[in-house]
């Protein structure tokens, strides 16, 4: 399962039809598609995917930094491909959000890891200390809300 970009190329093989619940979380469109469409074919997939479109907000491109590339802006719909056929779409969508939520705690424990010195010279200490963190932003959210 992947995000695919909002200008990608695709030829659609067959629409899925969209169930009650899929329309109730925001789902636009279910396909199978051929991906690379108009490529070469040694850059594109051999094989069809499904395409799950979403609903979200809009959002333009922010630079890394000052003058620096960034992809086109989002159309209001997030396009995710996978492999995944026996799967509603709904819980597609649902598996995404949470994929999302997943990388952005691993993000945030990867920011509180870092650290410019050690405390210790010790192996013990140096092996300890990843532990120590990992539990401090565990519980961190329980600290704040107090």
């Amino acid at each position: 399962m992947c995000r695919v970009r909002d200008n990608s190329r695709y030829a659609v093989i067959e629409t899925r039809p969209l169930s009650n619940e899929a329309l109730a979380v925001g789902v636009l469109g279910d396909e199978i598609v051929q991906l690379g469409a108009g490529s070469p074919q040694s850059k594109s997939p051999n094989h069809p995917v499904r395409l799950v479109r979403v609903r979200m907000s809009p959002s333009r491109p922010r630079g890394k930094s000052p003058g620096g590339k960034t992809g086109p802006p989002s159309v209001g719909s997030l396009r995710i491909a996978t492999n995944l056929l026996a799967v509603p779409a709904e819980i597609i969508a649902e598996i995404y959000r949470q994929r999302w939520k997943i990388a952005l705690f691993f993000r945030f424990c990867k920011h509180a890891l870092v650290r410019r010195h050690f405390l210790s010279t010790s192996r013990a200490g140096i092996e300890l200390a990843p532990s120590c963190a990992t539990s401090a932003c565990l519980f961190s959210p329980l600290c704040v809300r107090g």
